[in-house]
């Protein structure tokens, strides 16, 4: 009886351990995933004024 009680807290423990690292693992994905959208809309937001301040030295409503 001592050695299935042993047995079910090692795999509860592996399971718990297990279900820790799932969700540390899907947190940074999660993060880096944020990050790299945030990093795009970054760019995104620089080429859109560099390209209207571009089409702004050639206009000659502008100037």
């Amino acid at each position: 009886m001592k050695l299935l009680v042993k047995i079910s807290f090692a795999s509860s423990k592996f399971l718990c351990n297990f279900y820790i690292c799932l969700c540390l693992f899907i947190h940074r994905v999660i993060t880096l995933l944020d990050n790299f959208i945030y990093f795009f809309f970054q760019v995104s937001q620089f080429l859109i004024w560099a390209c209207r301040f571009w089409s702004r030295q050639f206009d000659p409503a502008y100037k």
